[in-house]
């Protein structure tokens, strides 16, 4: 019975809230957030001295970051969340921790585990291995062996333009769909 409601979860036609516990040995220590920060973008706008542009990527960044925490916040809830600034991705990949793992509210995290985690993040994957499968930004998710859990990204679907939880900028390819609820379903193929 728990392989058939598996395959509903894979499918997409039965959420996991639906059955408390039969996803339990999926389900990760900890969920780690990247943010985006628009770092390349905000140092080539200060160096170019564009502060209009500047002033637009700072506000479009600290947009993304309110709705992936919004998201997280509403729609998340099989392990603990912290976050992580994407400037700090490869400090975190060489197994630095302290002082770059963050609780909602930005301050450090100090109690969270440091193996059985998933890195989680909207945008580009680190590697494309189907050249049949179109690159485009979804769910990426990396394991705790800082391995790409998935051959591509995960497409984020059926989700509404809630500005909660979703954001466009008007002027630079700065965007966030949200991938909460596809995280919890996609966790079972991991």
């Amino acid at each position: 019975m728990t392989k058939h409601l598996l395959k509903l979860i894979a499918a997409g036609t039965l959420t996991l809230y639906a059955i408390p516990g039969a996803i339990a040995q999926y389900k990760p220590a900890a969920i780690f957030v990247m943010l985006n920060t628009e770092h390349n973008r905000v140092n080539k706008a200060i160096k170019a001295k564009w502060d209009k542009e500047l002033a637009e990527t700072r506000k479009d960044a600290e947009a993304v970051i309110v709705v992936t925490k919004n998201d997280f916040r509403d729609h998340y809830s099989l392990s603990p969340v912290y976050y992580f600034d994407d400037t700090n991705f490869n400090k975190l990949k060489q197994g630095t921790y302290d002082g770059i793992i963050k609780n909602e509210d930005g301050s450090s995290a100090t109690d969270f585990p440091r193996n059985k985690f998933l890195i989680v993040y909207y945008g580009f994957p680190e590697t494309h291995a189907d050249p049949d499968f179109p690159l485009r930004k979804g769910l990426v998710i990396i394991d705790d062996k800082m391995k790409q859990a998935t051959k591509g990204n995960i497409k984020v679907r059926g989700f509404k333009r809630n500005k909660k939880y979703y954001y466009e900028s008007k002027h630079f390819d700065i965007d966030y769909k949200p991938i909460a609820r596809t995280l919890i379903k996609s966790i079972p193929n991991i």
